[in-house]
């Protein structure tokens, strides 16, 4: 039985199990990986894209945000926020999001709201 000890071994097991199409066997490490290294953006965007993947959508939203939390410049982090919050029916949080990643990068069409 493989016991990790770091983030990166974490990361790496998550990317073979996201590799083998196995989400859910990716997601405790992905959760080891970010309490290791919680100032990590990466870790938790990936979490939240594995959880959303396997439909856990309201179980997605805290990493997601603080992925955007950790990277408040990058946009694709808010574009991803957006279509969470507008897959949860939250449309004002959603169109809050957008507007940011819109701000971060006013010429991509995906954060265009």
């Amino acid at each position: 039985h493989i016991r990790p000890q770091t983030t990166s071994a974490h990361t790496n097991l998550a990317i073979l199990y996201l590799g083998k199409k196995q989400p859910e066997k990716a997601v405790p490490h992905l959760r080891s990986a970010w309490k290791l290294d919680p100032k990590n953006a990466a870790v938790p965007f990936q979490l939240a894209q594995t959880l959303w993947g396997l439909k856990k959508t309201k179980e997605a939203l805290e990493p997601l945000r603080a992925a955007a939390r950790l990277a408040p410049n990058n946009p694709a982090g808010f574009t991803a926020l957006g279509q969470l919050y507008g897959a949860l029916n939250r449309p004002k949080e959603a169109l809050t999001a957008w507007r940011r990643a819109s701000q971060l990068q006013p010429k991509d069409p995906n954060a265009a709201y």
